[in-house]
């Protein structure tokens, strides 16, 4: 059982980690999750600034349609969440954890993710009435999302105990990939292709989704592995473990992939309908383009970089381990 004190303790020790002081988790995860402290640091390289207030009640009152302007801006929204449980601490501070109503997330992670992805995915103008272009677009907009929900995903297990835990879910969205078969699943999957290319095909796997791919066949397999793993040979049974895995990224709600992503395609200025936008072969056009395959590469790059995960074989476990040991 978490109490109100363990989190504050465990708040306090780290606060002074990074500028987000007032925000619950933030230190602490910079300094004990790998994935957390990636993204901020190629963040920060870019130019992403946070703010407590700039644009904060547009993204409350609706994050979705704050996307374009989060983009060109640059600047994060929080909300400074450690506050009132900082007062909670000085009431009530045995009080376990789970009896708290509910603390409002900060998606820092997530809109971070978005937009150090943004480099690498970003389009040129075109004309909104080519059908060709607002597809491309299309594409990397879902490619984008799609990364994001990857580096969440990824991220939780590079958390290592109950409070990091706990403070790694106020700070990111879930997507029914917290159990036990799914993280068993992952590590063997890691320990066959590898946790960069692991972190591409949960990426596309993600991808699979937004396009309405429900199921896999081997054909669609032989691409997402291409994209992954380049033309090496998988054995059978690590085939079937993968075709068990593709189906858990698959738990968002339908609401986000329809109805965000046809408001964003307005906001943009495209007005050909989102079912028919996807009706064509996205994992062909990705494999058959270099550029597209590069830029799946670069994305993998930002999160596990190659002169970092240089033995092929790593568990998210053994890399947590072998990069402890980098630092000394």
């Amino acid at each position: 059982m978490i109490l109100v004190s363990d989190l504050m303790i465990a708040q306090e020790k780290t606060r002074s980690t990074t500028r987000l002081s007032w925000v619950l988790g933030d230190g602490l995860l910079y300094s004990s999750n790998w994935i957390y402290r990636r993204i901020r640091i190629e963040s920060s390289k870019i130019g992403v600034r946070f703010s407590g207030r700039t644009d904060l009640f547009d993204y409350l009152s609706c994050p979705h349609l704050y996307f374009r302007t989060l983009l060109l801006k640059k600047v994060i929204p929080y909300v400074e969440n450690a506050r009132p449980l900082q007062r909670m601490y000085q009431q009530a501070p045995q009080l376990p954890i789970q009896r708290l109503l509910q603390i409002r997330k900060n998606k820092i992670l997530h809109e971070s993710a978005h937009l150090v992805a943004h480099p690498i995915l970003h389009l040129p103008s075109g004309d909104p009435a080519d059908f060709e272009h607002v597809r491309e677009f299309l594409l990397a907009t879902l490619v984008s999302e799609s990364f994001a929900s990857a580096v969440e995903v990824i991220g939780a297990f590079f958390s290592n105990d109950p409070i990091q835990d706990w403070m790694y879910r106020i700070n990111a969205n879930e997507f029914g990939c917290e159990s036990n078969e799914y993280r068993a699943l992952l590590i063997k999957i890691s320990g066959t292709l590898g946790l960069r290319s692991t972190f591409k095909f949960i990426l596309l796997s993600f991808l699979c989704w937004h396009f309405h791919l429900p199921a896999l066949s081997d054909e669609d397999l032989d691409r997402i592995l291409h994209l992954c793993h380049g033309d090496q040979v998988i054995a059978d049974q690590d085939r079937k473990i993968l075709l068990q895995f593709f189906p858990f990224h698959f738990r968002v709600g339908d609401r986000f992939r329809t109805v965000v992503t046809e408001y964003y395609l307005r906001l943009s200025g495209m007005q050909q309908p989102l079912k028919d936008l996807i009706q064509f072969d996205f994992l062909g056009r990705l494999r058959d383009s270099a550029t597209w395959i590069q830029k799946v590469d670069q994305l993998a790059e930002i999160v596990l970089p190659s002169n970092l995960v240089a033995d092929n074989k790593l568990s998210p476990g053994d890399f947590l381990i072998a990069y402890s040991k980098t630092q000394g």
